[in-house]
Formats: structure tokens, sequence, C-alpha cells
């Protein structure tokens, strides 16, 4: 037995033994005596004869349907994947933070705080007539072309404002 532990082998439920006495089955003797009776006959309960079910035309697929019948299943491909509706959601907004007290704070802010040293570049090349040089920056460090040209013009304006503070 535990050989068959070590092996990994699981071990066998035993069958009950023959030697066992059969359990007593009820006596019917009385049952013998009694005349047999007829049994019953359950008669179904009577219908009304079944209409049959109107049958079903195949109908031709609406635009609807005959798009999502070129999606499929396979994992591959240009409409590949499960067929699903597309959730419709509102454009984001561009135009936030634009009111009076942003552009207070923004400028507050800028007045305390001055330029950052990347925008202090691009004023130096502003000042030497390197604008396409400046929108290069200015779009590296941003991100993209409008935010570049964006700064480039906010700078630009920040370096007249210089100028004709000095003379």
């Amino acid at each position: 037995f535990s050989s068959k532990i070590m092996s990994g082998e699981k071990p066998k439920k035993e069958a009950p033994k023959k030697d066992a006495a059969p359990k007593a089955a009820p006596k019917k003797a009385a049952a013998k005596d009694a005349p047999k009776a007829a049994p019953k006959k359950v008669e179904a309960p009577k219908s009304a004869p079944k209409k049959e079910a109107p049958k079903k035309v195949a109908k031709k697929p609406t635009e609807k349907k005959a798009k999502s019948l070129l999606r499929h299943t396979l994992a591959v491909g240009l409409k590949r994947g499960h067929p699903v509706t597309a959730i419709k959601r509102p454009a984001p907004l561009r135009s936030k933070g634009t009111g009076k007290r942003s552009r207070f704070v923004r400028d507050l802010i800028r007045e305390v705080a001055g330029f950052a040293p990347y925008e202090r570049r691009i004023m130096e090349l502003l000042r030497n007539n390197l604008d396409k040089r400046a929108l290069k920056l200015a779009k590296r460090k941003l991100g993209t072309h409008q935010r570049g040209k964006k700064k480039r013009e906010e700078l630009q304006s920040a370096v007249q404002k210089i100028r004709a503070g000095l003379h």
C-alpha cells in the first residue's frame, strides 16, 4: 500500500465483500393472495387542434445589419474582432480656462515667476530674427505644431513689449 502512495498512484476503493448477507427483501406473501387489480388508464386531456406556426421568411439585411455582417470574429484584418456598436460621445471642450479670472491669474504668475528657460531661449532666437528656429524649439518642447505657433506668437509679443518699454 505505501509503495503505491510513493509512486503517485491513488489507492483504489475496495469493493464490498460478497460474503456479507444480502439485505432482506420485503415479504410479499400478502400481495400474492390478493387478486390483482387492473392498472388505471390515464387519459390525456383533449385539446384543440394545434395551429401551425407561421413560417419565417428570410428578410434581406438592412443597411445597419449589412454593416454588422461585414465584421467577423477573426482576430485579423481591417474589420477584426467582435461586432459592437460605437458609443457616441460629445467632442472635448477646447475653450477651457479662457475667462477673465484665468487670464488675470496667468498674468500674475508670469509677473512673479518670469519666463521658463526654454521660453527665454525662444525669445533670444526671436530677437535675432530666427523665427523658424524658434518655432522648431517651441514645437519640440510643447509637443505639437499648433502649441508651438501659439507659444512663439506669445513670446513675440512679449519681446515687442520689452523693446517698447526700453525705447
